[in-house]
Order: structure tokens, then sequence, then C-alpha cells
């Protein structure tokens, strides 16, 4: 995991990928503080209600690809991180509830 000290200090290394064109129109530090946050506080409303909403596991699956997008816009792809994106992409599509699914299947 990144030093975020020092990714902060960083800003005239960063070249954005395309899911984090729009920090450029921002304030490079707000942005990062914006992105760090959401991570943290979307990982946390997912690891309580992550079987009450799917617009929260989407929230998580939107969070961390902006998380991985961030952090290999310094030259270097890290692919350490692409199957939990992917399997947390998957998590969306989980029925919020089993016993209304097979309500549905009866």
């Amino acid at each position: 995991m990144p030093i975020w000290s020092e990714i902060i200090e960083s800003e005239s290394m960063f070249m954005p990928l395309w899911p984090v064109k729009w920090i450029l129109f921002l304030d490079y530090k707000i942005s990062v503080k914006i992105i760090l946050l959401g991570f943290l506080i979307s990982s946390i409303l997912s690891m309580i209600f992550w079987n009450k909403s799917r617009l929260l596991r989407g929230l998580s699956f939107l969070t961390i690809f902006l998380y991985l997008s961030f952090i290999s816009s310094f030259g270097k792809i890290d692919h350490y991180l692409h199957l939990m994106t992917l399997t947390n992409f998957f998590l969306i599509f989980l029925p919020s509830d089993i016993n209304t699914e097979k309500n549905k299947i009866s």
C-alpha cells in the first residue's frame, strides 16, 4: 500500500488514468482526501450493511475502483488489487435478501 503523505507530495508525478481525470480540475490534495474518505466511509458502511443494500455495494465498488485508478496513476499499474476489484463488482449483483429471492422462485 502506498504511503499517503508521499502521494500527496508527489503531485508532479501524477499521470491520471481515465477514471480519475476529474482530479485535474480540482485541487489535488482535496481530491486525494475525497478518494480516501470515500473509500473509508463506503468500506465501513458496506461492512456493516453489505446484505441490505445493492446501492452500498455499488458505492463500495466505485470507491475501490477510484482508489485503484488513483494509485495506478503514478506510472505503475498495481495488479494485486485487480482481483479484489473484480470480485467487488460481482458482489453488487448478489440478491439483497435470500428469502425474498426464494419467494419469487416459488
